[in-house]
Formats: structure tokens, C-alpha cells, sequence
């Protein structure tokens, strides 16, 4: 089982809130509101906000090579578990987000809507492969999911090809690293593909795989993100590389913000895939009835956006409550795992 690091949980549990009010001050008119009322912290996590994903990718490397003896073993079984525990509940909260885009696009026409769901569509995103096919995304941030399950696909058969030399595996992924942000990381058309990101993941699993060399990662990664920013000055590199040396030399604290804060955002990590997967069809949901509503002005967005916040915890919180529970198809002996297991642990 891998171990908890609080200090894992407090960048989940951060990046994730800050992916929520990235979307809430880009997306609707209740965006426009908040442009209105807080223009500086508006513009800020506009621009700035969406920087989180990097904390994401820089996790997800550092605990995809906790995970290392049992990926090494079994490296086709290890990425179909993988697929199984992102798709269906990303699948679920697709779903979500379709119904209720249909639901108010009667009397809502906003660009946040994407268009009519086809059958296509949505077998594009049950497969992970909505981007590379050229499918628009069922919702903000989906993209994500996909990139996850290749990085971790490209670092479980990395690992394997490496079984039996771990130096040599540490140090292809220092090559595939310096490739991705030199070169690959510096052409977008890349960005529907794992070796694009695999950047700021492989500073992860770095953080991880030499955790007990410490100044010799604390070189590499300095080294690589560096030279990075130096070739093209990228902020979300910027990111990544102060992330990965705070788990080399945080991970391993039994504590780091006190035990009830520490308590905090275990569950608030916890909660933080669910919520990255729900919050957008609370976002749809309340800019609809915002403007059904007529609402505007400064005021109203401010309240409007601290009532979507809370509502999107609130369903995040309503879809971890299904973890406690065993789902059966009605009329079979069948258990489907529960949501639990679906979910935790997968940003």
C-alpha cells in the first residue's frame, strides 16, 4: 500500500481548489461578474490558475513510482487497473455534465456548453482518446484524465523495460524528461500526448525514484527545469520544478501543517478527483439559473460564485458517499467494486 504524505495531501488538496475557481472565473456570466467585482484576483486566476495541473502531473509521477514493485511485475495488469479506476467514475461525471448541459440548453446559450453529445463523442472519452481523435471535451479539465492514464501507461512500461537495472531506469527517466521539456514541451501540437507532460511528470517520479539520494535529484531537477525556463521561460515549468524538490525534501514529514489541518487536507485530498471531475456541471447548472434569473452586478457574481464553490464541494463530497457502499446490478450476484476504490487517490 503506498503511504500517505501530508504533504501530498496539502498540494492536492490546494490545486484542486484552485482548478475550481480557475473555471468559475473562465467560464459563464457569473465570470463576468467576478471579472467586474475582483478584477486583480479574477485576472490572476485566469491566467494563472490552470498552472495547477502541474502540481497534478508532478504528484501523480512522485506516486505512480511509490507504486514501483507492483507495476514492474505485472505492467499490463497495473494499467488496466489504472483505466478502470479513471474511466468509470470520469465516465460518471461526463454523464453528469451531458445531462445537464442538455437540460438547460434550452433557454441557456453560452459558449460553455458544448454541442450535442454523439454517440462517437462519448465513446471517445469511455476510451481516453478524445483528444487525440479531435473530439471536443464534455467539460472543462477532461483532458486531464486521459493525459494521466498515458503518463502512467509510458512510466509502468518504462519501469518494466528497467526491471533489473534501476539506475539505468532512473536515468531514462532523466532522458525522457530532457527530452519533453526541451523539445516536446515546446510545441503545443504535442499537447494531446503524454510525452508533452512528461516533463513535469518524470520531475515526479525523480522526487520518488531518488528520494534517498537527495542532492543528487535535487541536482537533476534543478538541472532540468533550469536549463527549461532558461531555453523558454514556461511558468508551469517554473511550477513543477518547485513541486518536485518539496516532495524530495518534504515527503518523507510525518507532518506539516499540524494534526488538525493535516486531518483537513487528507480529506479534502481525498475528495480532490471527484471534485475535479463534478464541480463543471454545478458550474453549468448555476450559470444557467444565474441567468435565468437576471442576475448581474459585482454582488450578485460574488455570492453567486461562493454558492457554486460550496455546491461543488457539496456533490464531490455526495459522490465519496457512495464509497461507503456496495453497488448491485439489479438481478445479478454481481458487486461492482466500490466508488471508494474507484477513486481514491488518482490526482
Amino acid at each position: 500500500m503506498t503511504p500517505r504524505f501530508p504533504v501530498v495531501d496539502a498540494l492536492k488538496a490546494v490545486a484542486a481548489q484552485l482548478i475550481v475557481w480557475h473555471h468559475l472565473v473562465a467560464y459563464g456570466p457569473v465570470s463576468q461578474g467576478l471579472d467586474q467585482a475582483w478584477p486583480a484576483v479574477s485576472g490572476w486566476l485566469y491566467q494563472d490558475g490552470r498552472i495547477a495541473v502541474q502540481v497534478f502531473l508532478v504528484v501523480g509521477g512522485f506516486l505512480a513510482a511509490q507504486g514501483l514493485a507492483g507495476v514492474a511485475r505485472n505492467p499490463w495488469a497495473a494499467i488496466g487497473r489504472r483505466y478502470v479506476r479513471l474511466a468509470r467514475p470520469f465516465m460518471l461525471a461526463v454523464v453528469l455534465t451531458v445531462a445537464v448541459s442538455g437540460l438547460v440548453r434550452p433557454w441557456f446559450d453560452d459558449p460553455m456548453l458544448s454541442e450535442p453529445v454523439e454517440g462517437l463523442n462519448l465513446l471517445a472519452h469511455a476510451l481516453l482518446l478524445h483528444g487525440i481523435l479531435g473530439h471536443e471535451s464534455l467539460g472543462a479539465g477532461v483532458w486531464y484524465v486521459a493525459i494521466d492514464f498515458q503518463l502512467f501507461a509510458l512510466w509502468v512500461l518504462l519501469a518494466w523495460a528497467g526491471r533489473r537495472w534501476p539506475a539505468a531506469r532512473a536515468w531514462a527517466v532523466t532522458g525522457g524528461v530532457a527530452v519533453s521539456l526541451f523539445v516536446i514541451n515546446l510545441d503545443s501540437s504535442w499537447d494531446v500526448w503524454a510525452p508533452y507532460f512528461f516533463g513535469a511528470y518524470g520531475l515526479g517520479v525523480l522526487a520518488a525514484l531518488l528520494r534517498e539520494r537527495r542532492w543528487l535529484a535535487t541536482a537533476l531537477i534543478v538541472v532540468l527545469g533550469g536549463v527549461a525556463c532558461w531555453m523558454e521561460w514556461r511558468s508551469r515549468i517554473a511550477v513543477a520544478t518547485a513541486v518536485a524538490l518539496l516532495l524530495l525534501w518534504a515527503g518523507a514529514w510525518p507532518r506539516l501543517l499540524g494534526r488538525r489541518l493535516d486531518g483537513l487536507s487528507r480529506r479534502l485530498a481525498d475528495g480532490s478527483y471527484t471534485l475535479f471531475l463534478t464541480h463543471f456541471a454545478v458550474l453549468v447548472l448555476g450559470n444557467a439559473l444565474y441567468a435565468a434569473a437576471g442576475l448581474d452586478g459585482a454582488l450578485a457574481a460574488s455570492l453567486a460564485a461562493i454558492g457554486l464553490w460550496a455546491a461543488s464541494q457539496g456533490l464531490a463530497r455526495a459522490f465519496d458517499a457512495l464509497s461507503t457502499r456496495t453497488i448491485r446490478l439489479p438481478g445479478s450476484g454481481l458487486a461492482l467494486c466500490s466508488f471508494k476504490r474507484m477513486t481514491k487517490g488518482k490526482t
